[in-house]
């Protein structure tokens, strides 16, 4: 054997034996739920290996789900996967009552514009007609879950819900309509490819290369399935989610 093979062996051998040991303190609770490992520098001491084979255990485990980067503030345990209904109404008012702190943030500036001819498809509209768009990254303050990027037909938007969801992140557009122009989402067409992050989305949601995400778009009718409410394309950080789905849609007066 190469001596460069064998020096390869002897490192992944190290990675997989520290990822077994931490993962299995973890899931001990041994951290705590959501708590804070010990700094990396503590780390490489007790496991007697170099920063680089410890970065790559610590980067299997935060792709596996166990762990959460803070950058600064440290590595933490991370919280067990929301079990997320297809369609969320308001998703900062379900993390809310999931007993978690929501955080929405827009990642470019809410416009109206003249859609893609697939997103005109899928809306069923007719050609001229203009969508209002905003993208955020959603999550809680200690970590962004999903990029959700949102298409509403202009004729369901008035001059005041449209200042207010191009001001407030988490202003719901599908609540408003409902009580604006009492149309509810009642059928989701939707389509979901689990795949890893591009350059944009690790940068955004604070992901290794490894960690998988969820593909998400999906066109949202009224019952008649003349009215097409909303059309979005979210990638979800695979690891926070389990997504369970029914035909019921959750509203919060």
């Amino acid at each position: 054997m190469r001596e460069e093979d064998s020096k390869l062996m002897s490192t992944t051998t190290k990675v997989d034996t520290i990822i077994d040991g931490l993962r299995a303190r973890i899931q001990s609770g041994e951290f705590g739920q959501g708590g804070r490992l010990p700094s990396f520098r503590k780390l490489v001491e007790e496991y007697e290996t170099s920063q680089e084979t410890m970065n790559k255990a610590m980067q299997a485990l935060q792709a596996e789900g166990l762990l959460l980067s803070s950058g600064a503030k440290g590595v933490f345990v991370n919280n067990p996967r929301l079990r997320v209904p297809g369609i969320v109404v308001d998703f900062s008012e379900y993390l809310k009552n999931e007993g978690l702190t929501p955080k929405s943030e827009f990642i470019t500036k809410p416009e109206i514009i003249q859609p893609s001819q697939e997103i005109m498809k899928s809306m069923k509209l007719k050609k001229g007609e203009m969508v209002l768009c905003r993208q955020r990254k959603q999550g809680t303050d200690r970590s962004f879950f999903r990029i959700a990027t949102d298409y509403y037909p202009m004729h369901l938007i008035t001059d005041s819900m449209l200042e207010k969801a191009q001001n407030d992140p988490y202003f719901s557009l599908i609540l408003a309509i409902k009580e604006n122009f009492d149309k509810t989402i009642e059928l989701s067409q939707e389509d979901l490819i689990a795949r890893l992050p591009n350059t944009f989305e690790q940068e955004q949601l604070q992901l290794v290369r490894t960690n998988p995400v969820i593909e998400s778009k999906s066109s949202n009718f009224t019952a008649d399935k003349k009215t097409c409410i909303l059309y979005y394309h979210k990638v979800l950080n695979a690891n926070h989610f389990i997504l369970s789905y029914n035909n019921v849609i959750h509203y919060w007066e």
